[in-house]
């Protein structure tokens, strides 16, 4: 197929997908009436704060658009595909909020000294600090950057450790290898602490 027979197809395909999303949303169709209660519903479900059907429904358009361009292809069965789409973005949300949320409650945690690695008050302390992480392996500094300098939950760890090195590893090792790496971290900034008073 030629550039511009295949520019056209996709063209043809992108004004298919419109005009059916503008018929499924149209007031007088009973389906689109529908589709948004489902949404709505669905939003409630998830306990998402000040959703809008719409603009879900205009970013899932979006991202159809998005799909013809890359993929040169039709969408079969538009509605189902928004309903689809836009349930996935309404998780996505959820996933965002409480990402935002631990970040909070990490913030906080921060903020009231509990800090898993202890409060770190003065520059001398930081520099103690980065001198006992510097002398622990790879594999300790890489736990504790994960965990608690990225913020990611063990799941997101054990998929990074799958993505990165092909390695399945089960939560409960990464929570030992943490523990591990913690308290050889401590072992470390005490040694440390204890030769810097006695110079």
């Amino acid at each position: 197929m030629t550039k511009g027979k295949q520019h056209t197809q996709v063209k043809v395909h992108k004004e298919d997908f419109l005009k059916e999303v503008s018929n499924l949303l149209a007031p007088s169709n009973p389906k689109g009436r529908a589709f948004l209660n489902y949404l709505q519903r669905t939003g409630k479900q998830l306990n998402i704060k000040n959703l809008d059907p719409c603009e879900l429904v205009s970013d899932a358009t979006m991202r159809g658009l998005t799909y013809i361009d890359d993929n040169s292809k039709r969408i079969e069965n538009t509605p189902a595909w928004l309903r689809k789409v836009c349930t996935y973005i309404m998780l996505d949300m959820v996933k965002g909020e409480k990402k935002n949320r631990l970040l909070k409650e990490k913030n906080k945690s921060l903020e009231q000294g509990t800090d898993p690695l202890g409060k770190v008050e003065s520059d001398e302390q930081k520099e103690i600090l980065n001198q006992a992480i510097s002398f622990l392996s790879k594999e300790d500094q890489q736990i504790l950057d994960l965990k608690f300098y990225q913020g990611l939950s063990y799941k997101e760890i054990q998929q990074f450790y799958l993505d990165s090195f092909g390695k399945s590893i089960r939560i409960s090792a990464l929570r030992q290898r943490e523990s591990r790496a913690l308290q050889r971290l401590r072992k470390q900034f005490l040694q440390k602490i204890g030769e810097n008073t006695h110079l």
